[in-house]
């Protein structure tokens, strides 16, 4: 496993090369930059469907008082909480990806404070600080034993009764022998050496492969029980969503776990689990 101080130099050059298309790939934007008030936009749109099937399922979460928003990035998500919650803290390794989200505020957000924290902890917040903490395509680019950190630091940040919500894919879907072969050859190589067969050996032509540093990590259903039971949580609800589909863009959509295992590439499943 990489050190955790490359994981940080791999996101720091993502965000100089284009700080948008790191946090979200699009096939739409490959050959152009995004439009910033559509990238926002999406942000909103994705935060207003998360809490619709919030209501729908539903769950008692009570949508106030501190929010953080885990891997912030350019501060899509920050942004779009920052309207339902008093306060709003996004922390992210990257220096570069939070003077880009500090550059993007208006000047009404300002109950929105965000942080540089190259660190596998959340140590500049004091135990039981939020409210709610949310997390979508930010984990599975974390290595398990770093993962596993922050989950933990989750836990002693939230106050009792406060709500984790966090997408971590569980597995790959592979529906055809070419790609379960293809799966078998790369899955134990380091991350390098992976890249190379992929863009070299099975011709993977897509940008976020070819310029980019996204290591893909996957995290058990059952792994995330035994998390859950030894730190005090309980997970009331398990999701599945599009998060780690190739055009996902933000537009952020529910599934049973039949539908989402039908659809090639990584399961994606999306926990909500309550502090007791």
């Amino acid at each position: 496993m990489k050190p955790f101080e490359t994981y940080v130099k791999e996101w720091e050059k993502n965000a100089a090369k284009d700080a948008y298309w790191a946090v979200l790939t699009s096939s739409q934007y490959e050959q152009k930059e995004w439009d910033k008030e559509i990238f926002f936009q999406s942000g909103q749109q994705e935060i207003a469907r998360l809490i619709e099937y919030i209501q729908k399922i539903p769950l008692q979460i009570d949508l106030s008082g501190n929010a953080l928003d885990f891997g912030c990035g350019t501060g899509r998500l920050t942004q779009a909480l920052s309207g339902r919650f008093t306060r709003v803290y996004g922390v992210d390794v990257s220096a570069n990806m939070v003077e880009k989200a500090r550059a993007a505020l208006l000047p009404s957000m300002k109950n929105i404070e965000l942080l540089h924290n190259p660190a596998t902890n959340l140590r500049l917040f004091k135990d039981e600080t939020f409210n709610f903490i949310y997390s979508n395509i930010v984990m599975q680019h974390i290595a398990l034993r770093h993962q596993m950190q922050y989950l933990e630091e989750f836990a002693r940040v939230l106050k009792k009764g406060a709500w984790l919500v966090v997408q971590i894919p569980s597995k790959k879907n592979n529906h055809c022998w070419k790609g379960k072969v293809k799966e078998a050859c790369v899955q134990l190589l380091p991350y390098k050496m992976k890249k190379w067969l992929l863009i070299h050996i099975f011709k993977n032509k897509a940008k976020a492969l070819k310029e980019f540093d996204f290591e893909m990590n996957t995290r058990s259903e059952h792994s995330m029980e035994r998390y859950a039971f030894k730190n005090g949580l309980k997970i009331h609800h398990v999701a599945y969503t599009n998060s780690c589909e190739p055009d996902f863009g933000g537009n952020l959509m529910f599934r049973t776990q039949a539908e989402a295992a039908d659809i090639p590439g990584y399961l994606s499943p999306m926990y909500f689990l309550q502090k007791q």
